[in-house]
């Protein structure tokens, strides 16, 4: 694991046991969530989701009922359990009761907390039911409390063309970038080069094919973390004469496709985040929020009408375990919250308000990176968890890495 490697990492290894968990149904943790084979997941990947006439609206709600369908049809649940109440017991209500048992396990009467992106909500989770049992506590790349879904999305927007905004300065400052000099032309010469891709994938050396979804997926991975911004350059400077393999390649990355096989806990990632709420939008609300997100972030502009439409977690079967996070906790332990500003995976914002609500510590990492800045070799932010972990005392004001 990250925590472990590494001559940075030798004051965390010395002062701390370090353990991970899968939750339920993800890794080693069976039995696990199944919702589509690999040829389902590659199939999908082959059609994009055109929303602008009925039938392709109607063909784009199908697809995302058919991920939840498919959860209850293929998942095997333990013995003596029945599917709809196993994939009732997996979101993070469980994971925080979950890490509690493991905590009893090591004979530990605290643990030491890092939550990063997703794992900030089962940190957070957990620390409001058993603050007591938590000595120090970082949450890095906040998950929103879910309070307020359209400021979510508006926040997720806003940060998804900031870092796309970034990168296209970037690029024709290297060797291979598709992009003139003028980045005020960027959006629209982006768009020249993907929005073919609609009437025309990509046929690829491995038969697959690159489509519009695929490389608006590839290029969000590639935005989303500046040590990839030369990947991304290379990929469409690749597609604008004709060759998809490298831009496909990064679109693997979201799905977690690595040698002809997607992750084996893929399915698990996408439905577990469906019990924790709240109810997703729907009607009028969501299709303002699509509205409003593609004129917040124009490079995602298909030239086409885009209309909301329901996801997985819309025809998820079982109820909510978890409405929202925490706002406030009562004897909150002490706590670090990491947000990184150019982040498109958990806004900055969603750390700042934290920090605000909860009245701890905030630092601030500029940069772009998705989902956390923890232990990714940035040296003043190890520098800081690590001292922070370390000695158990909250920092003494706001900093900036």
């Amino acid at each position: 694991m990250a925590f472990a490697s590494g001559p940075d990492k030798r004051q965390l290894n010395e002062s701390f046991d370090l353990v991970g968990f899968d939750q339920r149904g993800m890794g080693a943790s069976g039995p696990r969530i199944d919702c589509l084979t690999d040829d389902e997941i590659t199939a999908m990947r082959r059609t994009d989701q055109r929303t602008a006439t009925d039938a392709g609206l109607a063909a784009a709600t199908a697809e995302a009922a058919s991920i939840s369908q498919g959860c209850a049809v293929k998942t095997v649940p333990p013995d003596g359990v029945d599917v709809q109440t196993y994939l009732g017991l997996i979101g993070t209500r469980e994971a925080a009761r979950d890490l509690d048992v493991l905590r009893s396990a090591l004979g530990e009467d605290q643990l030491s907390l890092v939550g990063q992106a997703y794992g900030s909500r089962v940190a957070r989770e957990y620390a409001e039911k058993f603050p007591d049992r938590v000595r120090a506590m970082i949450l890095d790349g906040v998950a929103s409390p879910g309070v307020d879904q359209v400021a979510d999305e508006h926040a997720w927007y806003a940060a998804a063309q900031q870092a796309f905004d970034e990168w296209a300065r970037s690029c024709i400052t290297m060797t291979y970038c598709p992009l003139t000099e003028d980045p005020a032309r960027a959006v629209v010469e982006y768009q020249d080069l993907v929005r073919p891709l609609l009437e025309t994938p990509l046929v690829l050396p491995d038969g697959r094919t690159l489509g519009y979804d695929d490389a608006l997926g590839g290029t969000l991975v590639g935005i989303g973390d500046k040590l990839q911004w030369p990947d991304l350059s290379n990929a469409l400077f690749a597609l604008n004469r004709g060759d998809g393999d490298a831009l496909m390649r990064l679109a693997d990355r979201q799905w977690g496709y690595f040698n002809g096989q997607y992750w084996d806990s893929l399915d698990a990632a996408v439905i577990a985040p469906c019990l924790d709420g709240p109810t997703p939008l729907t009607g009028e609300a969501a299709a303002q929020v699509v509205a409003d997100g593609i004129r917040t972030a124009p490079f995602m502009d298909t030239g086409e009408l885009q209309r909301a439409f329901p996801g997985p977690c819309d025809t998820w079967p079982e109820k909510t375990t978890l409405d929202t996070l925490a706002t406030g906790v009562p004897g909150l332990p002490p706590t670090l919250v990491i947000s990184t500003v150019g982040d498109i995976a958990t806004p900055h914002q969603s750390g700042v308000e934290l920090a605000a609500a909860w009245g701890v510590p905030l630092l601030t990492v500029a940069g772009t990176m998705s989902g956390g800045a923890y232990l990714q070799e940035i040296t003043c932010v190890d520098d800081v968890g690590a001292a922070f972990l370390v000695s158990g005392q909250p920092l003494a004001a706001d900093a900036t890495c």
